[in-house]
C-alpha cells in the first residue's frame, strides 16, 4: 500500500492535465500543480477562488447546466469551456466530471483543448478547401470579432464578415489583398510584428491601431500549416471605436462623474445600446459583489436571476428605443456569490454623441423588505399559534356570526371552518333546539352589550355526527381584539368523570405538547440550535436563518456547517474548546458571544446562552442565541414594544389562571404568590385562603416533618440548585381527603416576583388504578391457575403455553412437560385418529367438541372442550380453551339405558322443582316442576347458568359467593337457605333452597331442590 500511494501522490503531483475536487459549494478544494503552472495562479489565490469565477461568462450557463445535471443524479458529465489564465486572456478545456453526493464533491479533469481547436476551426491545410470552407463558417458566421488570416507577404487568405463591414467591403473583395491597402498608416511596422511572430512562434495581444474606420484592438496568433510549420498569421482585432468616444465623452465630464461615481451611496450603472456595461461606480459593485473590470463589457444581465432576463431585456430594449423614458420599480438583484437580493431601480434614457445610453440607479431594500416580511410574519406566527391551540378558540362579530373557528373547534365538532366561518345558519347546526340557542344568544348578548367582561360557563353542543358534548366556555368581550366583537375559549369536559380515560387524553395531550413545543421551539422569535457529540447541528429555527441567512437544509447534519459560520481556523477551534469544557467538564449554562459570519458575508455578534445540563435525547449541547449587533435599534424595538407586553402580562395573568393544570408560586419562606382556580378546585382551598397565608403550606401538608422535607426541596431549587425538578407529593384537602399530586418545580425560568414556580396534576386516581390493576394482575393469575376447570392455551405456532392445575390432576402430567415441549400433544393424543388435531392443533379447534385424552397412566378420559377465544381474546394466546372431564358422565349415559327414562319420569311426576348444574354453574338438568316454577323451557334453561334466574339484589347470598366452595367440598355437601328468584316474565319470588353436592367417582354435580314460598 505505501508504494500504490506513493504513485498516487505522485501522479496527482506531476500530471500535467488538470485535477481537482470541487466542492458543491463551487470552491476548490484540492488541485494539482498543473493549476499552477498552466494558469499562473498562486495557491493561494486559487484557494480563494470559486470554479465559476475563472469560466469564460458566455460558458457559464452551459457549465451551471451540467452541474445540476450531476448533483439531480447524472453519473457524469463532459463538456467543453474556456478558463481565465492570470494574464487576462483564456484557454479551452475539455472537462470530465463526476459526482459524489455523498461527500458533496465533485472530481473534475480538464484536458487543455486550445491549439486543438485553433487547428480544427481556424489553422486547417490550405490544400482541402472546401473542407476549410466549411470549417471556417460555423465560426466566421457567428464570432462577434474581425478575424484575419494573413500569409507571411502580408496578403490576406481569408477574412470573416465582421472584417468585411469594419473595412466596408465584402470578403471576397478582401480575399488576396495586401494589407498595405486597408492600414496604410502603420502597415510597416504591422508587417514586421507579423513576421517576429512567425519565427518566434509567440502571440502577441492587445495591441491597439487606429485606421481610417476606426480603432481595433488586435490579438495576434502564430498559424501553423497541416505539417506543423508557421506559415502566416492571424488577427483576431475588436472594434473599439464607440467605446472610446464614449470614454472620452465620459473624460470630458470626469470632475462631474467622478463625483456622483464616487461619493453616491447609491449603486449607479452605465450601459450601451446592447445592455453591455460601460461604467459602473463603486457602490454598485460593492452591492453585486464584483470588481469594475468583470462588469466592464458584460451584459447586464448578469446582476439579474435567470427567470427574469427576458423581462429585464425588454425594460432596457424599451428605454434605449424611446426618446424619454424613465421606469422607477422593486426588481431582484444576483449577487457575485450567487444569492439574490430585493432591489429598487430607476431606469432612465441618456444621449451622448447621438449615441443611446441607459442610467440605472440601484438600492439594496432587503432589509426593508426583510422588516415588512418580518412584520407579516409576525401577525402570521400569532395567527399560526392560534389555529393551531389545542383548546378550542373561537370569535364571533356583532350579529353572532362566527369569524374564527380553529383546529381545535373543527376536531371536537366535527364542523370544518369552512362551514361555521360567516355562516348565519352556524349557530343552529351546533344548537339545533331553539330554547338553548336563545338563550345562548342572550348570554352573549349580555356579555357583548350590558355585561362586559369575562365569563365561564358549560354548554351542551350538537357535534356533525349528531353526538352531544358538553363544552366549558370563557367567553371575554373585555380583552379587545380587533374584528371579534366577543371571543372564548373551550374545553370538551364531557368525560371528565372518566378517570381512566382522563388519563389517556392527558398523554395523547403531552404528545400534542411535545409537537406544539417543536412548533413554537421552530417558530420563536429568538435563536435555537443544537450540536450533537460530533459537533454537527442536528436543530437550527427559522430565527437562526433569518439572522444568518443559512437555511437548516444548508447546515442540519452538515459536516462543514461550523466552517460556513466561523471560517478562520483559530477562532473555530477556541469556540469549539469552549463547548467541550461546557460539556465534559463543567456542564450548566454559560453565557458568551461570539461573531459568526452570515451567508450575505456579513458578520454578526450573536449572545449565545449554552446548556449542556438540562439533557435533551440527540442534543449534546443546546443553546438560545440573540443578535446583539444593533443593541441601540434593539432598546427602540424594546420601547416601542414595552405597551405590548404589558397587555401581553395580562393575557399571561388570565391563561394561568384558567389553564386545566395546577399552577402555583413560592417565596423562598414558602409563601404562596399564586394559587390558581384548578388548585383550589383539586384542594378544595380557595386563592384567598393560600396568597400571603403563612400557615397555607401547613393547610396542605400538616405533619411538620414531611412539610419541612417539601420545604427544603423548594428552597434547594430556589437558592442552592436552581433548575427544574418533578416529585409527588401528597396534599391534604380542605375536606380532609388525601391527594397524590405531581409537581414540576421551576427556578431556571424566571419569572418577576416568582422565585419558585410550578404546575401539578392530581395523580390520585391514577394510582389507585394501578394498584387495582397489580392486585387483580395477581388474584386473575391465582384464579386461573387453581380454577377448577381445565384450562389450555397456544401460541401462533400451535404449541401449548398454558397448562393450569386442573388440567394436571384430570392427567397426571406437570406443567412442565406439557408447557413448550413440541411433543405434548403427541403424548396426549397419540390415537391415529388425532394425526391432523396433533400437528395443525388451531385448526382443527371448533366451539364445542369432545375428544379422548391419553392420561400419564395410559388411560383414556372423555375432555368436553369449549372455545373462548373470540369472546375472550388474549394477548398472546392465539387459542385458549375450557375442558371438563365427563368420562363418568359418558359411562353412566351408556351404563343407564332403559333405566334413564324411568328416573327422568319419575324427576318429572314430584312437585318439587329440580335442577343439577356443573363446575361452570351451567344447568345440565331441570324437570317439569323447575320450568313450571321459572316459567322457562327446558331447551332455555339448559343454555342458562342458576345465577341468571337470581335476581341482582342477591349477589351477596350463596350461589353468588360461595358457589366455588362448595362445589370443591370446602362448604360441606349440603347447604340451604331462603333465596330470591327471578320469573321469566320479570317478577322476583321468594324460594326455599336446598343444595346438594354429589360426587359420582371424580365427576361433581350441584343438585338444586326448590320450593315455593311466596311472592
Amino acid at each position: 500500500m505505501p508504494n500504490k500511494e506513493f504513485h498516487h501522490a505522485n501522479f496527482f503531483t506531476t500530471c500535467k492535465t488538470l485535477l481537482c475536487v470541487i466542492g458543491f459549494d463551487g470552491g476548490l478544494r484540492q488541485f494539482n500543480l498543473a493549476w499552477e503552472t498552466e494558469l499562473h495562479y498562486s495557491t493561494k489565490e486559487l484557494s480563494e477562488f470559486l470554479y465559476l469565477d475563472l469560466i469564460h461568462p458566455e460558458d457559464k450557463s452551459i457549465t451551471k447546466n451540467y452541474i445540476d445535471k450531476l448533483i439531480t443524479g447524472a453519473e457524469s458529465a463532459v463538456f467543453t469551456n474556456r478558463i481565465l489564465q492570470k494574464s487576462g486572456y483564456y484557454r479551452a478545456y475539455l472537462w470530465h466530471i463526476t459526482a459524489c453526493l455523498k461527500e458533496f464533491s465533485f472530481y473534475a479533469v480538464g484536458i487543455e483543448t486550445t491549439e486543438e481547436v485553433a487547428r480544427q476551426e481556424i489553422a486547417q491545410p490550405m490544400s482541402a478547401t472546401n473542407t476549410i470552407d466549411n470549417q471556417y463558417a460555423s465560426l466566421f458566421d457567428v464570432a462577434p470579432l474581425l478575424i484575419v488570416h494573413k500569409d507571411k507577404e502580408n496578403r490576406i487568405i481569408r477574412a470573416n464578415q465582421q472584417a468585411a463591414r469594419f473595412w466596408k467591403t465584402t470578403t471576397d473583395k478582401l480575399s488576396g489583398i495586401s494589407m498595405d491597402t486597408l492600414m496604410p498608416e502603420d502597415v510597416d511596422h504591422h508587417h514586421a510584428d507579423d513576421l517576429d511572430i512567425v519565427v518566434s512562434g509567440q502571440a502577441k495581444r492587445g495591441i491597439l491601431q487606429e485606421t481610417l474606420n476606426g480603432t481595433l484592438q488586435i490579438d495576434k496568433f502564430p498559424y501553423r500549416n497541416a505539417n506543423g510549420n508557421i506559415d502566416g498569421v492571424v488577427w483576431f482585432a475588436v472594434d473599439i471605436t464607440e467605446r472610446l468616444k464614449v470614454e472620452q465623452a465620459l473624460r470630458e465630464n470626469q470632475s462631474l462623474l467622478t463625483a456622483i461615481f464616487e461619493v453616491a451611496e447609491i449603486g449607479i450603472g452605465l450601459t450601451d445600446k446592447n445592455g453591455r456595461f460601460v461604467r459602473v461606480n463603486p457602490a454598485y459593485c460593492e452591492m453585486f459583489g464584483y470588481h469594475p473590470n468583470e462588469l466592464l463589457g458584460q451584459s447586464l444581465l448578469a446582476v439579474f436571476p435567470n427567470s427574469l432576463h427576458k423581462e429585464v431585456q425588454k425594460l432596457y430594449q424599451d428605454a434605449v428605443s424611446g426618446s424619454q423614458f424613465l421606469a422607477h420599480d422593486e426588481w431582484e438583484g444576483r449577487h457575485k456569490d450567487g444569492h439574490h437580493f430585493d432591489m429598487e431601480i430607476t431606469v432612465s434614457r441618456l444621449t451622448q454623441y447621438n449615441k443611446p445610453f441607459v442610467v440605472t440607479l440601484t438600492s439594496d431594500i432587503t432589509q426593508r423588505k426583510q422588516m415588512v416580511r418580518s412584520l407579516q410574519n409576525s401577525e402570521a406566527h400569532l395567527r399560526m399559534i392560534v389555529e393551531n391551540l389545542p383548546i378550542m378558540v373561537d370569535a364571533m362579530d356583532e350579529k353572532y356570526n362566527f369569524v374564527l373557528w380553529n383546529r381545535e373547534c373543527e376536531r371536537i365538532t366535527g364542523y370544518t371552518a369552512n362551514e361555521m366561518l360567516h355562516n348565519p345558519q352556524a349557530l343552529e347546526k351546533i344548537y339545533p333546539n331553539v330554547d338553548d340557542r336563545q338563550k345562548l344568544v342572550e348570554a352573549l348578548s349580555n356579555v357583548l352589550h350590558t355585561n362586559p367582561g369575562y365569563r365561564r360557563r358549560e354548554w351542551q353542543m350538537t357535534c356533525k355526527d349528531g353526538t352531544q358534548k358538553i363544552i366549558a366556555w370563557s367567553i371575554n368581550s373585555k380583552i379587545k381584539i380587533p374584528g371579534f366583537a366577543v371571543w372564548g375559549i373551550g374545553e370538551d369536559v364531557t368525560e371528565r368523570e372518566k378517570a381512566l380515560q382522563q388519563l389517556q387524553r392527558s398523554e395523547e395531550s403531552l404528545r400534542e405538547s411535545e409537537a406544539h413545543l417543536k412548533f413554537v421551539i421552530e417558530n420563536l422569535p429568538i435563536m435555537v440550535n443544537a450540536v450533537n457529540a460530533e459537533n454537527q447541528f442536528v436543530l437550527w429555527n427559522r430565527e437562526c436563518e433569518r439572522i444568518t441567512g443559512y437555511s437548516a437544509a444548508e447546515i442540519i447534519g452538515n459536516p462543514d456547517a461550523l466552517t460556513l459560520l466561523y471560517p478562520d481556523a483559530d477562532y473555530r477551534q477556541k469556540m469549539l474548546a469552549h463547548f467541550q469544557f461546557i460539556l465534559e467538564q463543567n456542564p450548566g449554562i454559560h453565557y458568551s458571544e461570539w461573531t459568526v459570519v452570515c451567508h450575505d458575508g456579513i458578520q454578526k455578534t450573536i449572545s449565545w446562552a449554552v446548556n449542556s445540563k438540562i439533557k435533551i435525547p440527540g442534543f449534546a449541547v443546546w443553546s438560545i442565541g440573540e443578535d446583539v449587533s444593533e443593541r441601540e435599534e434593539a432598546l427602540h424595538i424594546l420601547k416601542t414594544s414595552e405597551e405590548r407586553l404589558k397587555q401581553s402580562e395580562v393575557h399571561l395573568k388570565f391563561v394561568i389562571e384558567h389553564l386545566p393544570t395546577m399552577v402555583d408560586a413560592l417565596d423562598t419562606k414558602g409563601n404562596f404568590l399564586l394559587w390558581n382556580q384548578e388548585c383550589e378546585q383539586v384542594t378544595g382551598y380557595s386563592a384567598k385562603e393560600m396568597i400571603g397565608n403563612a400557615r397555607g403550606l401547613e393547610k396542605l401538608y400538616p405533619d411538620p416533618q414531611y412539610r419541612q422535607k417539601m420545604l427544603d426541596a423548594v428552597q434547594r431549587v430556589a437558592k442552592e440548585d436552581p433548575g427544574y425538578r418533578r416529585g409527588e407529593w401528597v396534599v391534604r384537602c380542605k375536606d380532609g381527603s388525601d391527594k397524590n399530586i405531581v409537581w414540576s418545580v421551576n427556578s431556571k425560568i424566571k419569572i418577576p416576583g416568582f422565585p419558585v414556580w410550578g404546575t401539578g396534576e392530581d395523580v390520585t386516581e391514577r394510582q389507585k388504578i394501578l394498584k387495582q390493576l397489580a392486585d387483580n394482575e395477581s388474584r386473575l393469575r391465582s384464579l386461573v391457575e387453581n380454577i377448577p376447570i381445565m384450562l389450555m392455551a397456544f401460541d401462533e405456532k400451535g404449541q401449548i403455553v398454558l397448562w393450569n392445575r386442573q388440567c394436571e390432576q384430570v392427567t397426571g402430567f406437570p406443567a412442565e412437560d406439557i408447557v413448550g415441549n413440541p411433543s405434548a400433544l403427541a403424548m396426549l393424543y397419540p390415537q391415529p385418529e388425532y394425526r391432523s388435531y396433533r400437528t395443525k392443533p388451531l385448526q382443527y379447534i371448533s366451539p364445542y367438541w369432545q375428544n379422548d385424552m391419553t392420561c400419564k397412566d395410559s388411560k383414556l378420559k372423555t375432555i368436553a372442550w369449549k372455545d373462548v377465544s373470540n369472546q375472550f381474546p388474549m394477548s398472546g394466546w392465539a387459542k385458549w380453551i375450557t375442558g371438563e372431564d365427563v368420562t363418568f358422565r359418558k359411562k353412566i349415559e351408556q351404563s343407564m339405558g332403559i333405566n334413564d327414562g324411568l328416573l327422568i319420569a319419575a324427576l318429572n311426576s314430584i312437585d318439587s322443582a329440580v335442577c343439577a348444574t356443573n363446575s361452570l354453574e351451567k344447568i345440565v338438568y331441570v324437570n317439569q316442576g323447575f320450568c313450571d316454577l321459572f316459567g322457562y323451557t327446558t331447551e332455555e334453561l339448559l343454555k342458562m347458568s342458576i345465577k341468571q334466574i337470581m335476581p341482582s339484589d342477591s349477589r351477596g347470598s350463596f350461589v353468588a359467593r360461595h358457589y366455588f366452595s362448595f362445589y370443591t367440598g370446602a362448604h360441606g355437601s349440603f347447604y340451604e337457605e331462603t333465596h330470591h328468584a327471578f320469573h321469566h316474565d320479570g317478577h322476583i319470588f321468594k324460594v326455599k333452597l336446598n343444595a346438594h353436592r354429589v360426587k359420582q367417582e371424580k365427576e361433581v354435580h350441584i343438585l338444586w331442590i326448590v320450593n315455593y314460598l311466596d311472592g
